[in-house]
């Protein structure tokens, strides 16, 4: 396995060297990492019996240099772009429910297996010198898990219920210059796996992560540059916008999973059928620099499925004491953050209308919040972007959006 993961790094570093020549900084980065998976609630506490977990991480970072630094690059202080290929262990994680009758007739252990996780990443600098710097980091990919809930070999893994995930990670960083192209570096951070719904189970991984990272940086920038830099946005126009974003958020029914989850794995679905619920939000957002703009919006979703879930939740033996509603209202406070052409978008909302029965009351909070990327269209003057987003509460997916949105007076 060492002998693959040296000759994988080599290999990235033949492949990107060139890259020098065209006056990027760019650095090839190893890590590992020492972690735990969360237990973030009673049925977590019941389920997980070891939290065990390691990531095993190579990478490749770009940062701009020379005549290619623009004016986002400045004011961001030259963030560096990653890409890599993270590798979680969870192997030793082991997965029993005590208070099911079922699981006592199990005669292997359930587990997560490896999570292979292409991804990239947005490095930033919060302080920098010669020789130190201190940042953080945000982290986007793909999760192929090796072992996945399987009802026949695999039936106590409640937390990911696909082969296919999404992952998000958030963390902090600090690294050591040792020579002028070997660094050493720690890293904190926090990664989450889900499926967003789109497959039954999906509580989702959450785990808390320390580890060290060696990178070599081939032709580094010798100008030493701020992290900040003040003044390139004076001249920015501070501005108001409109924000418009119509959506399709596909999701399966945790109801149906409810069910199934009474009966002897082999009784169960090893599929479940999916819904689409239809996604519109209006904001009124407010540019205040090149990097970012904030405001407020309401957002609504059209549930047509709503009878499914009664029908599901009666064989549950559960009736809302309300009729079920399938328009869900909510008002968010909303934030963006800019570069080039992309854009990290946030917001944390509360429910004004949510009448979705007794699982989602029981799951859900009155809160809600959401994360996602977005891409603006150069050729549309950047006023129309494609993007997705996770909306969760008490960072459990609830599902994912896949939206088109528009910006005039932007």
């Amino acid at each position: 396995m060492n002998k693959i993961l040296f000759q994988f790094v080599f290999a990235v570093f033949w492949l990107f060297a060139p890259m020098a020549a065209f006056g990027q900084e760019v650095s090839v980065t190893a890590g590992g990492y020492q972690g735990v998976l969360i237990k973030k609630d009673i049925y977590m506490k019941q389920l997980i019996k070891t939290q065990d977990v390691k990531y095993f991480e190579a990478a490749f970072n770009w940062k701009a240099k020379g005549d290619s630094v623009d004016c986002f690059d400045e004011i961001w202080g030259r963030p560096t772009l990653e890409g890599g290929l993270l590798v979680g262990d969870y192997s030793r994680v082991k997965l029993h429910w005590d208070d099911r009758i079922w699981s006592d007739d199990i005669q292997y252990t359930s587990g997560l297996g490896v999570m292979i996780t292409p991804f990239f990443a947005f490095r930033r600098s919060l302080a920098r010198n010669r020789n130190f710097d201190l940042g953080y980091k945000f982290e986007n990919g793909l999760g192929f898990c090796t072992r996945p809930y399987n009802t026949e070999t695999n039936a106590e893994n409640n937390i990911i219920g696909n082969w296919l995930s999404v992952f998000v990670g958030l963390g902090v960083y600090a690294k050591y210059n040792v020579t002028r192209n070997f660094q050493l570096g720690i890293e904190a951070g926090f990664r989450h796996y889900s499926n967003g719904k789109l497959n039954q189970p999906n509580i989702g991984a959450n785990t808390l992560d320390v580890g060290l990272t060696a990178s070599y940086v081939m032709n580094p920038d010798t100008v030493a540059r701020k992290p900040y830099v003040h003044g390139l946005s004076k001249d920015w126009k501070k501005h108001l916008y409109a924000d418009f974003t119509v959506g399709v958020a596909p999701q399966t029914l945790l109801q149906d999973f409810n069910y199934d989850f009474t009966l002897m794995p082999a009784d169960r679905q090893t599929s479940y059928k999916m819904y689409y619920a239809w996604s519109a939000s209006g904001a009124l957002m407010w540019s205040y620099s090149k990097k970012f703009a904030s405001g407020v919006g309401f957002d609504y979703v059209y549930m047509p499925f709503t009878a499914a879930m009664a029908e599901s939740e009666a064989r549950n033996g559960s009736v809302a004491d309300y009729k079920l509603s399938p328009h869900v209202l909510g008002v968010s406070l909303q934030h963006e953050a800019f570069y080039k052409d992309f854009s990290l978008h946030m917001s944390i909302g509360y429910y004004l209308q949510k009448r979705l029965g007794c699982t989602a009351d029981a799951n859900q909070k009155r809160y809600y919040e959401t994360v996602g990327l977005r891409w603006y269209m150069p050729v549309l003057a950047k006023k129309m972007y494609l993007g997705y987003n996770i909306n969760a509460c008490a960072i459990k997916a609830n599902y994912f959006q896949f939206v088109v949105g528009y910006c005039p007076f932007k």
